[in-house]
C-alpha cells in the first residue's frame, strides 16, 4: 500500500501540476489558454508510448536479464529517440494545431511549451522509473515534488511579472532543464547506447498498444464529440479536467503491480484491496473536483454529471482486469496480454469511429464496454490456467510447481 500511494504521488504531481497552471494562467494571461490542455491531450499517450518503452520496458528487461546496464542505456537512447519525435512535432506545430481545430496564432507559443517540455519531463521520468525498480521511492518522491515545484513557481510567477509568453515559456523551460540535467548527473552515471528497443517493446507490448491506439482514439474522437455544440464539448474538457489527474495516478495500480510480479511478491486479495483503497480516494477527490470548480464554468449539469458517472464506472472497472492482465504479460505470454488489450483497444477506435456521428457519449461508452471485454477475457484465460491460492499467491493449475510471483 505505502509503495502504491508513493508512486500514485509523484504521478499526482505530474498531472496536477500542469491542470493547475493552465487554470492559473487562463486567468491571468488569456482565458482561452486553458483550451491548450484539450489540443495537446493525444501528445500525452506519444509521451506514454516513449516511457512504456525506454522507462518501464527497460527496467523490466533489466530484472529479467539481470542486467542493470540496460536502464541506463534506456534512458540515453529515450533521451535522443523522444527528442527527435518531439522535435518533429514543434517544428511542425502549426499544423498540428490546425488539425485540432484551433488557430495558431492563439495557442502556438504554450502548444510549442508543452511539446517541449512533454521531452523534458520524459527523460526526468525515466530517471524516476529507474528508481522506483531499485525501491528508492523517498528520493523520487523528492525528485518530483522539487520538478514539480518548480516548473508550477516559475510558469505562474514569471507570468506575473511579464505579460510576454516567449519569456515566461523561455524561464520555465530552461528551469526544470537545468533540474532535470542535475538529476540525470547525479543518478545515470554510466553512458550506454546499447539498447534493444524491439525487446522492451515486447515486454510492456500491451500498455503500448494501448497507448498507441489511444492516440488515435482521442486524436479523433475528441473532435467528433465536440461537433455536437459547446454544451457537450464544455462537459467533456471539464470532466476530463476533474478526471485527468485520477487516471493518471491510477497507472500507479499496474506499475506496482509490475514491480511485484517481477520481484516475485504479487498477492492477489492483498493488491485488489489497495488498488480498490486507491481507486474510491480517486473517486472521491473528483467528486470534490467537480463540486469546487462547476462555478467556474457555464455547464450543463445534467450533461456533466452523464458523463462524469460513466467515468466513474471505468475506474471501478480497471483493477478488474488490468493486474491479471499484467500477470498474464510477464508470467504466462506478452502475446495473448498484447492481444486481449490491443484487440480491446481497436474495438473501442470502432466504436468511435462508427457511433461518434451518432453521439456524443460515444467515447465514454466505448471505454466502459472496452474494459467489460478485457475483464471478461482476461478472466477467461487467467482462471483456465492459474488459480489463487489462500496466501495470496498464484499457481499454474495441474501442476505442484509454485510460481513464485
Amino acid at each position: 500500500m505505502k509503495q502504491l500511494f508513493q508512486i500514485g504521488f509523484d504521478l499526482t504531481l505530474a498531472s496536477l501540476s500542469p491542470i493547475i497552471s493552465w487554470f492559473t494562467l487562463s486567468l491571468i494571461l488569456d482565458s482561452r489558454l486553458i483550451n491548450v490542455f484539450s489540443i495537446t491531450y493525444p501528445l500525452q499517450f506519444v509521451w506514454l508510448m516513449l516511457r512504456d518503452i525506454f522507462g518501464v520496458g527497460a527496467n523490466l528487461v533489466s530484472i529479467k536479464v539481470r542486467n542493470p546496464k540496460i536502464i541506463n542505456a534506456g534512458i540515453f537512447t529515450g533521451l535522443i529517440f523522444s527528442g527527435i519525435i518531439f522535435g518533429l512535432v514543434a517544428l511542425n506545430i502549426d499544423k498540428f494545431i490546425i488539425f485540432m481545430n484551433a488557430d495558431p496564432s492563439i495557442y502556438r507559443d504554450f502548444c510549442l511549451y508543452i511539446t517541449l517540455q512533454l521531452w523534458i519531463q520524459l527523460v526526468f521520468c525515466m530517471i524516476l522509473d529507474k528508481l522506483y525498480y531499485q525501491d528508492e521511492n523517498k528520493t523520487a518522491n523528492k525528485y518530483s515534488l522539487t520538478f514539480n515545484l518548480l516548473n508550477f513557481i516559475v510558469l505562474i510567477g514569471t507570468s506575473f511579472l511579464t505579460k510576454n509568453s516567449k519569456i515566461i515559456i523561455s524561464a520555465t523551460l530552461l528551469t526544470i532543464f537545468a533540474f532535470t540535467l542535475f538529476v540525470f548527473i547525479r543518478e545515470v552515471r554510466r553512458v550506454s547506447f546499447r539498447f534493444n528497443i524491439l525487446r522492451s517493446i515486447k515486454i510492456n507490448s500491451m500498455d503500448f498498444g494501448e497507448n498507441l491506439i489511444l492516440f488515435f482514439v482521442y486524436l479523433f474522437g475528441i473532435g467528433k464529440a465536440f461537433s455536437f455544440g459547446e454544451e457537450y464539448a464544455l462537459a467533456i474538457t471539464f470532466v476530463t479536467l476533474i478526471t485527468d489527474i485520477q487516471w493518471d495516478v491510477a497507472t500507479a495500480i499496474p506499475v506496482k503491480a509490475k514491480i511485484d510480479i517481477a520481484k516475485k511478491r504479487m498477492n492477489f486479495p492483498k493488491s485488489y484491496k489497495n488498488s480498490y483503497v486507491l481507486i474510491f480516494v480517486l473517486i472521491l477527490s473528483s467528486i470534490i473536483a467537480f463540486v469546487s470548480m462547476k462555478n467556474f464554468y457555464d455547464l450543463n449539469l445534467g450533461i456533466s454529471i452523464i458523463f462524469v458517472v460513466i467515468e466513474y464506472l471505468a475506474f471501478l472497472l480497471y483493477p478488474q482486469y488490468r493486474l491479471k492482465l499484467d500477470f498474464i504479460q510477464l508470467k504466462f505470454s506478452a502475446k495473448i496480454a498484447t492481444f486481449i488489450k490491443s484487440s480491446a483497444m481497436a474495438f473501442r477506435l470502432l466504436l468511435v469511429i462508427v457511433f461518434g456521428p451518432i453521439t456524443p457519449l460515444a467515447l465514454s461508452i466505448a471505454q466502459v464496454l472496452a474494459q467489460l471485454y478485457q475483464v471478461i477475457f482476461v478472466n477467461l484465460v487467467f482462471n483456465r490456467r492459474y488459480k489463487i491460492l489462500s496466501t495470496g499467491r498464484a499457481i499454474r493449475k495441474k501442476s505442484k510447481i509454485k510460481l513464485r510471483v
